[in-house]
């Protein structure tokens, strides 16, 4: 029985051994991959927290703000302070949009950098190639597809 073949990368250590076959490859940019980690984890930060700003600020327009901030746990935490720092309103729907703004920053930054990563790997892999066609014989070529 044939497998099928799956479009996600599969287990992590599937993931893993990508990785590091890909910086084998071109490990000039290596650095670049603890960048992405970082940018990646703010930009869900930042989404995150605009989500559940646009639920306090919901709670707060129907004057409901301190039921929001009564939770318990960190959010209940979080949304009392915000609360008492913003005071609702105006200033929270400011901040909303400061992090609407600090997620499209942070997700852009870090397509620009994936989109350089992959220029510069088809850069590697192109002269490589190009390279390996200069030192074989025509022969050689012509004997193979």
């Amino acid at each position: 029985m044939k497998q099928r073949a799956h479009s996600h990368l599969g287990p992590p250590q599937t993931t893993v051994a990508i990785v590091k076959a890909l910086l084998r490859f071109s490990s000039a940019h290596a650095w670049l991959l603890p960048l992405l980690v970082i940018l990646g984890l703010a930009a869900s930060f930042a989404e995150n927290l605009g989500i559940s700003l646009i639920v306090l600020f919901l709670y707060s327009m129907m004057g409901r703000a301190s039921e929001a901030a009564a939770t318990s746990g960190i959010i209940g935490k979080a949304f009392a302070i915000i609360t008492a720092e913003t005071g609702g309103g105006t200033r929270l729907a400011v901040l909303i949009f400061g992090m609407v703004v600090a997620n499209a920053l942070l997700r852009s930054t870090y397509s620009l950098i994936t989109a350089f990563i992959r220029y510069r790997l088809c850069e590697t892999a192109r002269n490589r190639l190009h390279e390996q066609f200069l030192q074989v014989s025509y022969d050689f070529i012509l004997a193979h597809d």
